[in-house]
């Protein structure tokens, strides 16, 4: 079959040289690229004979034909599955880059000492002011750091993973704006409290989940301030628990200041919005 110029024939603006028994391969490349010819045979580019209205006409033909396999309805369809699909990861990007937010220590415990962040409560019994206040994990490694003669990435990284293994929560007690202590009666009353808030702490507090699951306590720690402190001060460390819950409990029992069992409720969304956080040098 001898194939003549196409300029008539054919698809307007491709040329096959006339003396080819074929078009060439670079020619029916450049067809292959048009949609309409996408599918066609040698004979279809082409047909000696047929006029240019003719390969026009089964151009349309073949446009119709790619048009009716992928309708529009399918093509909107796949769209929108795409996009549903997309958008738990873009909520997930954004939740992860709002949980991994950078504070300095200053602007973390400012955060955490806004009441409207929930890390924080108080309530006043009987002339005896108690606040239970959340405290980061990161802010008790910062300590830690400081202390380092040489911190490394590695004893960085360390440092942090032992202390996100535990929640933390300082209870602050304090009567007249003043330290419990400064407020003992007589010489044995100020060492009875002493002793309670050295070492029988432990007896008077629980940690449990929403589900009535106890957090085991792992220790406290009791500075003493000598009345120099506008509050009585204890830091308790709790295991982090292991399960989805709504909240946790901080329960403390009555030992002697007429407050009777109190208790105070920790969203635990509130806690793991700082979970993920990074402390900064100012």
């Amino acid at each position: 079959m001898t194939y003549k110029d196409t300029t008539a024939n054919c698809h307007p603006g491709l040329v096959i040289p006339a003396n080819a028994g074929s078009p060439s391969g670079n020619s029916r490349s450049k067809l292959k690229q048009i949609p309409a010819f996408a599918g066609m045979t040698t004979t279809e580019w082409c047909h000696p004979g047929r006029s240019e209205a003719e390969t026009r006409e089964l151009l349309n033909e073949k446009d119709e034909v790619n048009n009716k396999k992928i309708p529009h309805q399918v093509r909107d369809d796949n769209d929108t599955m795409k996009n549903k699909r997309l958008i738990p990861i873009l909520i997930l990007l954004a939740a992860l880059t709002a949980c991994h937010r950078s504070f300095t220590k200053e602007e973390l415990m400012a955060y955490v000492n806004n009441p409207k962040n929930g890390l924080v409560q108080e309530k006043e019994i009987n002339g005896t002011r108690l606040k239970l206040t959340y405290k980061p994990y990161q802010l008790l490694a910062w300590q830690e750091m400081q202390a380092v003669d040489t911190l490394t990435p590695e004893k960085e990284k360390e440092i942090l993973s032992r202390y996100s293994q535990q929640h933390y929560f300082v209870l602050s007690i304090s009567q007249g704006g003043k330290e419990i202590l400064s407020n003992a009666a007589d010489r044995q009353r100020f060492s009875q409290m002493v002793s309670q808030f050295a070492f029988g702490m432990g007896q008077t507090v629980t940690l449990t989940t929403a589900e009535q699951d106890t957090l085991p306590l792992l220790d406290f720690i009791y500075p003493r301030m000598y009345g120099m402190a506008p509050s009585t001060d204890i830091l308790f460390a709790f295991t982090r628990e292991k399960t989805k819950t709504e909240y946790l409990t901080f329960y403390l029992d009555e030992f002697g200041l007429r407050t009777g069992e109190t208790r105070f409720v920790i969203l635990n969304r509130e806690m793991n919005k700082l979970k993920y956080v990074n402390l900064i040098p100012k």
